[in-house]
């Protein structure tokens, strides 16, 4: 039983994650992002850069960007738990009271 529940779970766990990979993909390639993409490109054309390493650069930026939105939103959604959490524990003091 175990097996099916954790079977089910993880496809679940997969899907889920998924559409979060595409929806950070859209944030990426629409509005602002776009427009901070292309006047990155356009600076380092100016500066001369090669476009293999301009390639490099903006791949490099790219992870950085799709690692830091998912820290952001995990941080959104579990950030309000576990400070409740952490007011729900004893202090440092009242547990060596105990």
């Amino acid at each position: 039983m175990k097996c099916v529940s954790y079977a089910r779970n993880r496809r679940l766990f997969t899907s889920v994650m998924r559409q979060f990979n595409q929806m950070v993909e859209g944030w990426r390639e629409e509005g602002p992002i776009k427009l901070a993409t292309n006047a990155t490109i356009t600076a380092m054309e100016n500066a001369g850069i090669p476009k293999a390493e301009q390639a490099a650069i903006i791949e490099d930026r790219d992870i950085i960007m799709k690692y830091n939105t998912r820290l952001c939103v995990i941080s959104e959604i579990f950030g309000p738990a576990i400070t409740k959490l952490t007011m729900m524990l004893p202090t440092h003091r009242q547990f060596r009271q105990n």
